[in-house]
């Protein structure tokens, strides 16, 4: 419960510092990132928990890899075993739609390293629901017609319905991980962090329309909302 806790504090107060640094409002770099290791990203084949993430990989395994991430991140009994669940969310994060929007002066793994480790806060009130087994995690999920976006990459978004751990069944909502996939063989789809053929994950959230628990039941905000 104490980590439970040290989450949704987090989450609450990590959406502002977020908001304040990436709109260029003078957050200091070495306030935002003091003493944090801030990995060097490329999208790649990696495997996790038996499960290989190469191009053949369905958005479905990316999403079921990094719910378990974020599941052992809640429950880390130590920075070492945080470290380490945060270095998969890292493998199968997109840097580069995630660090789009940053600004002059703010390095690209920066804001990825900014975005990536709110993840974890923002579903952290409902990771019990999260999945061990890969094959009945992925009998849970939906996934939404791919669509083609303004640069020629494509998106969807895997949808995971979660319950309330106090067992209200009012509180019971859809997460949402959106995931991003640049196109092989060059043109304007084609990938610049490697990622050709990868579908990595741009945000995690809820999808909309669904109901999220009550603040007095101590669930976190998202970091984003999908549709």
């Amino acid at each position: 419960m104490k980590r439970l806790k040290h989450f949704i504090v987090t989450a609450t107060a990590a959406g502002a510092v977020l908001v304040i640094c990436l709109s260029g409002w003078g957050c200091r770099r070495d306030v935002r990132l003091a003493g944090k290791k801030v990995r060097s990203l490329q999208v790649r084949t990696v495997e996790h928990y038996g499960v290989v993430l190469n191009q053949d990989a369905s958005p479905q395994e990316v999403a079921y890899v990094l719910l378990r991430a974020i599941r052992d991140d809640v429950n880390a009994a130590s920075p070492a075993e945080r470290e380490a669940a945060l270095d998969v969310q890292f493998d199968v994060c997109h840097p580069g739609s995630i660090s789009g929007s940053s600004r002059p002066g703010v390095k690209r793994d920066e804001v990825v390293h900014l975005v990536v480790t709110h993840w974890a806060p923002a579903l952290a009130y409902y990771v019990d629901s999260f999945d061990f087994d890969p094959a009945e995690a992925k009998s849970r999920m939906t996934v939404s017609p791919t669509k083609v976006l303004g640069d020629g990459r494509r998106s969807c978004s895997v949808y995971l319905p979660v319950d309330d751990p106090n067992g209200d069944p009012k509180a019971r909502v859809i997460a949402a991980v959106v995931l991003i996939r640049a196109k092989p063989g060059g043109g304007p789809s084609s990938g610049t962090d490697g990622d050709t053929g990868y579908w990595r994950v741009n945000r995690v959230g809820f999808r909309l329309g669904t109901r999220r628990a009550p603040s007095s039941a101590g669930s976190p905000p998202s970091t984003g909302r999908s549709g």
